[in-house]
C-alpha cells in the first residue's frame, strides 16, 4: 500500500501544481519543454536549477538561507541557464558572498542530466557543465576577481548509490527530492528514469522555492495524506477490480455486480479527490502568502548586506589610500633628512677646510718667524 500511496501522491502533486506555476512566473505548461538537467551551484548560497531540453530555467530552489536572501528580488525562470548562473555569481559578488579582494573565492558547479548525457559531458568540452564552468571563469577574469571554479564531487554519495544501484549523480538528485518531499519513496525514485526524476525536482521546486518554510509545508502535506488515506486505498481497490474485470470470464450477472461495485468505488473516490484538492489548494495558497512575506524580509536582508559590503569596500579603499599617503610622507621625510644630513656634512667639510687653512697659515707664519 505504501507504494501505491506514494505514486498517487506524486501524480496529485504534478496535477495540482498549476496554481504554483502561475505564481512563480513559470512558462506555460503546454509550451514548456520537458525538464532535462539538474544544476547545483554552491558559493555559500546554494541554489538548484532545473533546465529544459533547450537549457531554459524552469525551476529554482534556494537550498539555504543565504540563497533565499540572494534570490529574494530575482526571477531566473525563463532565462538561459548559462545567463542564470552568471547572474547568480554576479549577485553573489554584489552582496559580498564573493569578495573581490579575497584569494579564497570558489564556485562549485554540479550538473546531472540523463544517463547518456551524464556519461558524455565529462569528455565533451561543449557540454553544459563545462560551458557553465567556463562562463564563471570568464566572469572572474573580466571583473578582476581571484577565484576558482570547481566541479562538484559526488563521492559522498557513492555508498548510497551503490546500495540503490544508481549513479552518484542520480543519488544526489534522489536525496534532494526526498528533502523536498519526505513522503516520496527512495526505491521508487531509484527505479525512475532520469527525466522523470528531474521532473519531480522541477515540480517540487515550483511548489515552493524557499527552504525555510519547506518543513512546515511537508508536515501539512503529510497530515493531509494521512487524513485522506482512504483515497489511496480506493485507488488500489479500483486498480485491482479493473484488472479483475479485464480478465473476467464468468457469469454475466456476476460481472454486472462487479461493475456496479467499481462504479460505487469510483464515485467515492471522486468525492475524496475533490475534497483533497480543495484542502491542498488552501495549503498551497497559505504557503505562497508566507513565502511572499518571507521574501520581503529576505529582500531587506539582501539590501542591508549589499550596503554593508559597499561600505566595507569604501573603508578598505580609504585605509589603503591613507596607508599610501603615509608611505609617501615617510619617503619625503626620509629624503628631507637625507638632504639635511648632506648639508650638514657640507658645512662640516667647509668648516674643516677653514680650520685646515687657518692651521696651515699659522704654521707658515711660525716658520717665517723662526727663519728670521
Amino acid at each position: 500500500m505504501k507504494k501505491k500511496f506514494t505514486i498517487v501522491a506524486v501524480l496529485l502533486l504534478i496535477a495540482a501544481v498549476t496554481l504554483t506555476f502561475a505564481a512563480c512566473g513559470t512558462p506555460d505548461s503546454d509550451t514548456a519543454e520537458a525538464a532535462k538537467s539538474y544544476i547545483n551551484i554552491k558559493i555559500n548560497p546554494e541554489i538548484d536549477l532545473v533546465a529544459s531540453e533547450d537549457n531554459t530555467v524552469e525551476a529554482v530552489y534556494a537550498a539555504n538561507e543565504d540563497a533565499e536572501i540572494l534570490l529574494s528580488d530575482t526571477d531566473l525562470i525563463g532565462l538561459d541557464v548559462e545567463d542564470a548562473v552568471e547572474q547568480i555569481v554576479d549577485m553573489a559578488t554584489e552582496a559580498g558572498y564573493i569578495d573581490e579582494e579575497s584569494e579564497d573565492n570558489e564556485v562549485v558547479i554540479g550538473v546531472v542530466e540523463d544517463e547518456d548525457a551524464e556519461e558524455e559531458q565529462d569528455e565533451d568540452e561543449s557540454g553544459l557543465k563545462n560551458r557553465l564552468m567556463e562562463r564563471v571563469r570568464n566572469f572572474f577574469q573580466n571583473n578582476g576577481i581571484n577565484g576558482v571554479v570547481s566541479e562538484a564531487t559526488l563521492e559522498q554519495y557513492a555508498e548510497q548509490a551503490a546500495a540503490l544501484d544508481v549513479s552518484m549523480g542520480k543519488m544526489k538528485m534522489i536525496l534532494r527530492a526526498l528533502e523536498l518531499n519526505p513522503d516520496l519513496d527512495i526505491n521508487e525514485l531509484g527505479d525512475m528514469e532520469m527525466k522523470d526524476l528531474v521532473s519531480i525536482l522541477k515540480e517540487e521546486a515550483q511548489l515552493g522555492r524557499d527552504c525555510t518554510l519547506r518543513d512546515e509545508l511537508n508536515e501539512q502535506r503529510s497530515a493531509l495524506n494521512e487524513k485522506y488515506a482512504r483515497m489511496y486505498e480506493l485507488r488500489g481497490e479500483i486498480e485491482a477490480l479493473e484488472e479483475q474485470l479485464d480478465n473476467y470470464e464468468g457469469d454475466e450477472s456476476e460481472k454486472e455486480l462487479l461493475e456496479a461495485q467499481l462504479e460505487s468505488l469510483e464515485n467515492e473516490l471522486d468525492v475524496l479527490e475533490d475534497a483533497y484538492e480543495e484542502e491542498w489548494d488552501a495549503i498551497k495558497e497559505e504557503h505562497q502568502q508566507n513565502e511572499e512575506a518571507l521574501r520581503e524580509q529576505r529582500q531587506e536582508q539582501k539590501h542591508q548586506r549589499i550596503e554593508e559590503h559597499q561600505q566595507n569596500r569604501v573603508r578598505q579603499s580609504n585605509a589603503e589610500k591613507q596607508g599610501n599617503a603615509g608611505n609617501n610622507t615617510g619617503n619625503e621625510d626620509a629624503q628631507g633628512h637625507a638632504g639635511n644630513n648632506l648639508g650638514n656634512r657640507g658645512t662640516q667639510s667647509n668648516a674643516g677646510n677653514n680650520l685646515n687653512g687657518s692651521s696651515q697659515e699659522n704654521a707658515g707664519n711660525s716658520r717665517g718667524k723662526s727663519n728670521r
